[in-house]
């Protein structure tokens, strides 16, 4: 099992940055498939956007960290961040709209992190957010 970190402060850039580097680091792994490297690339996006975009503080953006484990029964990512708490656990899950003129903009990604992981768990702790994505 592959186990690697980063960190970096939670602004717009550090969306792209995490996930290139994750996909740079996946991609070594022949095993993994090309729709569960994709499931993580989305995950982190999702997650960490609205991290960059939700998560604001007093004392400017929080730190956000992306830890990968990568294997062959498949791919755990912990995103953690040090701001306000949220558990999106506790998010009902955005009704998906029949049509497009009246949907509201945004809302679904925690339902398509759901849709595209095995598992996802939260945890706060010592002032941190942390959320567990396991992608097959």
């Amino acid at each position: 099992m592959s186990s690697l970190e980063k960190e970096m402060a939670a602004k717009m850039g550090a969306v792209s940055r995490f996930v290139t580097w994750a996909e740079r680091a996946a991609l070594k792994h022949s095993y993994l498939s090309k729709a569960s490297i994709n499931a993580m690339r989305v995950c982190i996006q999702e997650l960490v956007s609205n991290i960059v975009l939700h998560a604001k503080s007093i004392d400017g953006p929080p730190t956000v960290r992306v830890a990968l484990q990568i294997g062959t029964a498949g791919i755990i990512v912990c995103i953690e961040d040090n701001g306000p708490p949220f558990d999106p656990m506790t998010q009902a899950p955005v009704e998906v709209d029949t049509d497009l003129a009246s949907a509201d903009r945004g809302g679904r990604g925690l339902r398509i992190v759901r849709n595209m992981s095995r598992q996802m768990y939260y945890v706060r702790s010592g002032g941190w957010n942390r959320v567990w994505v396991e992608i097959a």
